[in-house]
């Protein structure tokens, strides 16, 4: 856990939404993300608990959902 983490935790509806992202992403097939231990990590994430994601891995999974999801639904 970083010390951001500590000081200010992540809102759930954020660590929701990131949750939800890692969701979608991790529906598709390793292929598609390019890498399968993004794909594992992908998987990682959506067995957690969505409380237990840290403001980095949120950052990082919105980065990347909008990488691969361009265009809102």
């Amino acid at each position: 856990m970083l010390i951001v983490d500590t000081i200010v935790p992540v809102p759930p509806a954020i660590s929701r939404r990131a949750w939800e992202a890692a969701f979608d992403l991790g529906g598709e097939h390793s292929d598609t993300i390019g890498s399968p231990a993004v794909w594992r990590w992908l998987q990682s994430v959506v067995a957690r608990d969505s409380a237990h994601i840290p403001w980095h891995e949120c950052a990082a999974l919105f980065r990347m959902h909008r990488h691969f999801r361009p265009v809102r639904a």
